[in-house]
Order: structure tokens, then sequence, then C-alpha cells
């Protein structure tokens, strides 16, 4: 089944900055560089960050913690982030939440992958700013309706 990513608006710093400060974000990278440059761009807008470097600490953290947001990367060692993806969206407690993939490969075979195993966006690395703010703030207003 083909899976359509919705037209998102811009979103502008004023605005990103009233839907994301004091909320809480998961991110979820066997890199700590991109945790670092999706934490640095997310931290301007005084959200909270919440680092994990593997799929299976992820899921220790959603039974510890109250997260609004997950940015996932698809590929990990291990457990990778579409089979984390698909374990949470069978967790009662926690499917409702916005997923966010975020991929190195930028084919559309991963875009659609990605959204099949049930997130709800997706960014290819190098993360682009203006992208990341667009979909976090996004995603971040539909999970809270």
């Amino acid at each position: 089944k083909s899976v359509k990513q919705p037209q998102i608006p811009a979103i502008d710093e004023a605005e990103a900055s009233k839907i994301i400060k004091g909320k809480t974000i998961l991110v979820v990278d066997d890199d700590i560089r991109n945790i670092f440059v999706i934490a640095s761009a997310l931290e301007n807008f005084e959200a909270t960050i919440l680092e994990s470097l593997d799929g299976q600490e992820a899921l220790e953290i959603l039974e510890e913690e109250k997260i609004d947001l997950i940015m996932m990367d698809a590929v990990m060692p291990e457990m990778n982030g579409l089979e984390v993806i698909q374990t949470i969206r069978k967790n009662d407690k926690i499917k409702h939440l916005p997923i966010i993939a975020i991929t190195g490969k930028a084919q559309k075979e991963d875009e659609i992958e990605c959204l099949q195993a049930g997130a709800n966006a997706y960014i290819v690395k190098p993360v682009n700013y203006d992208e990341l703010l667009t979909k976090v703030c996004y995603w971040m207003k539909k999970g809270e309706k």
C-alpha cells in the first residue's frame, strides 16, 4: 500500500517555540553525533531531550518516562529502529506517540518501509534544521489532539 506524507507548511521559530517548549523528546540513534545535532536544535526551544543509543534502551525509557515525541534512527545494530517502531505500535500505553524516523538512506523504498513500520514521518540525514522543526511541530500538535 502507498503511504503518503502530508504536505506540512513551514513553521516560524516563535510558533515552534510555543509548541516545543516544555515537551520531552526521545532521540534514538546509534551515532552520538546525530543525537547531538537533533538535541542541539530542539534544546534551543526549551525541550527536554532524552537520549538513547539503542532500541532496547529506548523501549526501557518509554516505560519509565512521559514522552511527547520520538525521533528514531531507522538503521541501528542489534534492534533496528523499524523493529522498535513496530514494538511501540503494539504497546497500548505508548502506541499513540508520534514517531519521526531518521535514516541515512534517501530512497523512496526506505521512506515507505519506515512509514509502513508505523513511523508518522521520515527525515533523511544529514538532518535539515527547517524540516526537523516543521515535522516535530506538526506531529507534536497532532499528538495533542
